[in-house]
């Protein structure tokens, strides 16, 4: 498969879902997937932070992976799938889980390397290993690395990712450095060997770096308004950058003013759940977001959907654009 052609736009990361009492919600969280496929979303990403894997046991990871994995593959079998390893638990059950991964039918899988960067060797070293021993294709989540004083971060070498890049299983590459000057750099070294998602920014953040060819973005706000994310790529696709700066400022920005204070993951919970589409319950360490919080994300997702109500109406009249 040529993952060039297949990464694009909206990536749609998984959001696990927990019961009152801290346990894995498969149902809820397949049920989510659900939602999410039915609005029209092509690229399903179990990823490390976002779908919660520092909190699961190596069993709930595998688990994770193969469930979310199955029900894609049965219920839509066009959507690619893409499933992680473990954040941590050692190589040998990073390489079990990948192989259970596989043979699910996952399209590509995340690798994350968590452990303290000591040389290039290392880290190729682990990735390759992992492609020797798997027939699907990898995703390179690069953020940045642990320093061996452990005090520290840096980002990856080009030219380790160099030598990552050229292991023939690797078609993507999640960037997640949240740094523009190198992430810039990222995109116009590696754009034509790799599918390139971003991060950290969504819809702002792919406005910068798909004019210079980065493929694809993680969402933000479209985790809960899959819609308003197709609605950002479609008129960005169309070059009707003045729609893509519209929704970035009515909706995006306000949106992230919030949520990043309160902590992107627990207040993104929180709005899915004011949606209908999963509780916000949290495993420990996370804890879900205080009363004083939610109400202040549901005053926030009442003014999002009155503007989005008025600029449905502008949409189709001004633009001739019907928005649902």
């Amino acid at each position: 498969m040529n993952y060039l052609d297949k990464i694009k736009g909206p990536v749609f990361p998984v959001i696990t879902a927990f019961n009152q009492y801290g346990d894995v919600d498969y149902t809820s969280t397949c049920s989510y997937i659900d939602f999410l496929c039915k609005k029209g979303a092509k690229i399903i990403y179990l990823m490390a932070h976002s779908s919660r894997l520092g909190l699961l046991s190596l069993e709930e990871v595998q688990e994770l992976n193969e469930t979310v994995c199955e029900f894609v593959k049965d219920k839509y079998p066009e959507v690619i799938f893409i499933g992680a390893t473990p954040m941590y638990g050692g190589f040998q059950n990073t390489i079990k889980i990948a192989k259970k991964i596989d043979s699910a039918g996952a399209d590509l899988i995340s690798v994350i390397f968590t452990e303290r960067y000591y040389s290039d060797v290392q880290v190729y070293s682990f990735f390759k290993n992992i492609s020797d021993q798997i027939s699907c294709g990898i995703l390179i989540h690069e953020e940045q690395l642990n320093t061996i004083n452990g005090t520290e971060r840096m980002n990856w070498p080009f030219e380790l990712l160099d030598k990552v890049i050229s292991i023939d299983k690797v078609k993507a590459l999640k960037e997640d450095a949240k740094q523009d000057g190198y992430t810039k750099k990222i995109v116009e070294k590696y754009k034509d060997k790799v599918s390139i998602i971003v991060s950290g920014g969504s819809k702002e953040q792919f406005l910068q770096f798909g004019s210079i060819g980065c493929q694809a973005y993680l969402v933000g706000l479209g985790s809960v308004f899959p819609e308003i994310a197709f609605k950002f790529y479609d008129a960005f696709c169309q070059k009707d950058f003045d729609t893509c700066q519209d929704i970035v400022e009515n909706y995006e920005k306000p949106f992230f003013k919030v949520t990043k204070r309160i902590g992107w993951h627990i207040a993104l919970k929180a709005t899915m759940e004011i949606e209908g589409l999963m509780y916000r319950h949290e495993r420990m360490p996370l804890i879900e977001v205080t009363k004083e919080e939610y109400e202040e994300i549901e005053t926030l997702m009442e003014k999002l959907k009155c503007c989005h109500r008025r600029r449905c109406i502008f949409w189709f009249y001004g633009r001739h654009f019907q928005y649902e």
